[in-house]
């Protein structure tokens, strides 16, 4: 009896959860219930033109193509100037599509690409809600807060301006892809493995090759790693799949043209690289400590000094030498009004327009 309604309550959840995944579907298509489809805005268009080269004359003339119609009069080199990764998404979806002899039009797949990444956004939320939920809830109340969590991305505003069929942009398919990442983590840290940790860098590089935001993503893990060492809730395990995910994620960021070498020369990646090199010296005081018997007291007095040591010297490199920059997203969460003083192009876009620190206040 007890099996049978365990049955019928997850076949239950499946259908609230398929049913929330249909709601944020249709949710996006009133402009193209409305009028036609089409996509909206410059952004979309271009990006469309790029995807339609992509599937109709191949990966290599996408890559070196020379849009002379963009940044005029110098023209752009777009293979070199974006993030390919919501062209090639499409256009592999475009692919398939034909492979099983479904002749669906580009432009469709472009238009339509938005509400479709955002059913399997609330999909991604639901199982990343209830992977949490399972170290600290048990039973429907964990059910409960996933679905919960479903339906209120389902539903949320700022996701749905940035998903809704027409807008064919980096954001329609990289909300998924910043939870994707969310999710790996999380999954990593469970199982410790070193496959969980190379998925992991690799739904990261499919966020960096969609989205400049990915150096949120790369930040918070680094950050998570710091806390665990400061509270020292941290096991071997936890310093060994870091290192495996920031070799990995490293070494594919630096075959991104758009990223390429400012991995070791942005603000941004400064954070991962000091983490990287603590851990190792974590490790290394730890080999010393159990393996060659030194003294403990003596290893965390170095520990410490060496700590101080490279933090003075990171500060006079990121200060004094000035050889790091940092990028606009970094300058814009610290400074709301930094694009207004120095970009005044930037600042006239809404979506460019944050929230002031005042507001969240007063």
């Amino acid at each position: 009896m007890m099996k049978d309604t365990n049955k019928i309550k997850h076949k239950m959840e499946i259908s609230i959860l398929l049913l929330i995944g249909i709601l944020s579907f249709i949710n996006r298509l009133f402009s193209v219930l409305k009028t036609e489809p089409i996509i909206h805005e410059y952004d979309p268009y271009f990006n469309y033109k790029l995807t339609n080269i992509l599937c109709k004359k191949g990966f290599y003339h996408f890559w070196n193509y020379f849009d002379d119609r963009s940044w005029f009069p110098y023209g752009r080199e777009t293979g070199q100037t974006l993030y390919p990764g919501l062209m090639l998404t499409s256009c592999f979806i475009y692919k398939l599509y034909h492979m099983f002899g479904l002749l669906i039009d580009i432009k469709i797949i472009c238009i339509y690409i938005g509400p479709f990444f955002s059913f399997f956004t609330c999909i991604l939320t639901y199982l990343l809600t209830k992977r949490i939920n399972n170290t600290t809830v048990t039973g429907s109340l964990s059910s409960s807060s996933a679905l919960l969590a479903s339906l209120f991305i389902s539903t949320s505003p700022s996701l749905i301006s940035r998903t809704v069929a027409g807008s064919y942009d980096n954001e329609s398919i990289s909300i998924f892809l910043l939870l994707l990442c969310i999710y790996t983590w999380i999954n990593c840290l469970q199982k410790g493995t070193l496959l969980s940790s190379m998925i992991c860098s690799v739904s990261t590089f499919y966020m960096a090759l969609s989205w400049g935001a990915y150096i949120f993503v790369i930040n918070w893990i680094s950050l998570f790693i710091l806390i665990i060492i400061i509270l020292k809730k941290y096991t071997i395990r936890h310093l060994l799949i870091y290192n495996v995910y920031y070799i990995l994620t490293t070494i594919l960021c630096l075959n991104i043209p758009t990223i390429s070498r400012s991995v070791f020369s942005s603000v941004e990646h400064l954070m991962t690289h000091a983490i990287f090199i603590l851990s190792n010296f974590l490790l290394f005081l730890h080999f010393l400590i159990y393996y060659i018997k030194l003294n403990e007291n003596f290893v965390k007095n170095l520990f410490i000094i060496i700590c101080f040591i490279i933090f003075i010297l990171i500060f006079k490199f990121v200060i004094f030498d000035n050889k790091v920059s940092w990028n606009h997203r970094s300058n814009i969460l610290l400074d709301p009004t930094h694009a207004a003083k120095h970009n005044p192009i930037v600042a006239s876009i809404s979506e460019h327009q944050p929230t002031t620190w005042f507001s969240f206040f007063f």
